[in-house]
């Protein structure tokens, strides 16, 4: 009967991801607005997750909007000021090799600029760091295919070895979003997919 985050504090946020670390501490990562930058919009944090219902009231910031791909929309009327509006959203957390990549989607899912991104640390509150050079770089819009891919999961196949993204997209009618699945690869730079796709994939069971 009690908002888990003070809505006098915080008018806004959606896309909660809860997230324990490797020493047992829950965290919680979730998208907010911010005014006080040069791209103003929804970013992601991480704050502490003291009880399973209670959110400390201090934050990270672990991405705000730094690419053109990530406009959701110029001249947007918000809180009754006009802001060319930048959109982060749907984090997910998973740990490779010790290292922390924070998966999020970003810009608007009605143009081809919207999909999946990443950034990385080396521990759960940061700093993360993003290396991204001017568009997603794990999922993006497939014109007449797949629209507006986005809001991840990280899951793992049933070989226990080949993790997979889950994700949802919208249908080319736009009548509902669906449930997608591609396979999930790692390189030296970080997390890789080919995806989206739209065709049935082989998977291949490592034993």
């Amino acid at each position: 009967g009690e908002p888990v985050l003070d809505p006098t504090s915080c008018a806004f946020a959606i896309d909660a991801h809860p997230f324990r670390d490797d020493n047992g501490k829950w965290f919680l990562f979730y998208a907010r607005d911010f005014f006080d930058t040069d791209r103003p919009g929804t970013s992601i944090v991480v704050a502490s997750l003291d009880e399973p219902l209670h959110i400390s009231t201090e934050f990270s910031v672990v991405a705000r909007a730094g690419h053109d791909w990530q406009r959701y929309q110029s001249g947007r009327v918000m809180h009754g000021s006009t802001y060319d509006w930048h959109t982060l959203e749907g984090p997910s957390l998973v740990i490779h090799e010790g290292r922390y990549y924070c998966l999020y989607s970003g810009g608007n899912w009605q143009n081809a600029s919207y999909g999946l991104d990443y950034v990385v640390a080396d521990c759960v509150t940061g700093p993360y760091r993003d290396d991204n050079k001017g568009e997603p770089r794990l999922l993006k819009t497939v014109p007449g295919k797949v629209l507006g891919p986005g809001h991840n999961s990280v899951v793992m196949g049933p070989d226990g070895r080949t993790s997979f993204i889950a994700y949802h997209a919208w249908d080319i009618d736009l009548t509902a979003r669906r449930l997608c699945l591609d396979r999930l690869d790692w390189s030296i730079s970080g997390p890789c997919c080919l995806g989206p796709t739209s065709d049935p994939q082989e998977v291949v069971v490592r034993i």
